[in-house]
């Protein structure tokens, strides 16, 4: 019985990392449908916003002893610096393709012919993300730590917010458009990105599952 629930377990880590995925444009879209065209890179650096404080978040509340333990972070890998030493790469790459999927996932949601082109370069951007993470994953692997790169993840939602949230959260106060049902859409919008990419690192097998 035990043997079964064990072999299990990767299965429901992917399909959870699947679902959530798949929550990233709903949450997206029903960012879109209370946005006008004009404000839509503006939404997409609120959302940005959104998840950089998700993350720093997140970062705060693993220096609880307990939570970090579930992270498989040790107290001595609780270095940011060291976490983008090894991870440097992968870490860029969600820096890029982060913000550009959802600005994809934004203009996909309107009316033309260039929506499936949109809607294409939104997989794509989100496909690659996928892929540094498990990058991030597989690398840790063949290191031998012991760790998870739960930090490079962070790290890689982080530095959205300067780039992007700030510039969108000024425009879209300059143009009023900053109503509460555009902050919340944009709040779930931004949760949900962080919360895939962190379903994504679980769901990633390593040489102990």
């Amino acid at each position: 019985m035990s043997g079964t629930r064990s072999s299990r377990t990767p299965m429901i880590r992917v399909l959870l990392s699947v679902l959530a995925w798949a929550g990233v444009p709903a949450a997206v879209f029903g960012t879109a449908s209370v946005v006008s065209a004009e404000n839509t890179n503006s939404a997409m650096g609120v959302i940005m916003a959104a998840t950089s404080v998700t993350a720093l978040l997140f970062l705060m509340a693993l220096r609880h002893p307990r939570l970090r333990e579930r992270a498989d972070v040790p107290v001595g890998e609780f270095v940011l610096s060291t976490n983008w030493t090894m991870y440097r790469e992968e870490i860029i790459r969600l820096w890029i393709y982060i913000p550009i999927g959802v600005l994809m996932l934004l203009w996909a949601f309107g009316d033309g012919l260039l929506v499936p082109l949109y809607t294409a370069a939104a997989a794509l951007c989100l496909f690659k993300t996928v892929r540094a993470i498990r990058a991030m994953r597989h690398r840790n692997t063949w290191i031998g730590a012991v760790h998870r790169p739960v930090l490079g993840v962070v790290l890689g939602c982080l530095p959205t917010a300067a780039v992007f949230g700030l510039f969108g959260l000024v425009l879209m106060a300059v143009s009023s458009a900053l109503t509460w049902q555009v902050v919340l859409r944009c709040a779930i919008a931004g949760v949900a990105v962080f919360v895939a990419a962190l379903t994504t690192l679980w769901a990633v097998p390593t040489a102990k599952d």
